[in-house]
């Protein structure tokens, strides 16, 4: 598709009303540094050092999420 065609598309999008309906998620991630990992006394398996936390919506909440991206209003 041409990129004057996906604007002028895009561009009928802000007469229209949308409703997202769906399972709203709160995703979580966990970044871990491997030159921390150490061996677990307990287990004798790699015990992954969490260094950061990071959450975000998931599901439809990341529908909602790029909808405003595109410019969509909440």
């Amino acid at each position: 598709m041409k990129p004057e065609r996906l604007a002028a598309l895009i561009e009928k999008f802000s007469s229209r009303r949308i409703v997202v309906l769906g399972d709203f998620f709160l995703d979580k991630y966990l970044d871990v540094d491997s030159g921390l990992s150490e061996l677990s006394v307990e287990t004798g398996k790699t015990a992954h050092q969490v260094v950061a936390v990071r959450h975000s919506p998931g599901a439809a909440g990341t529908v909602v999420c790029n909808l405003a991206a595109l410019g969509a209003k909440t």
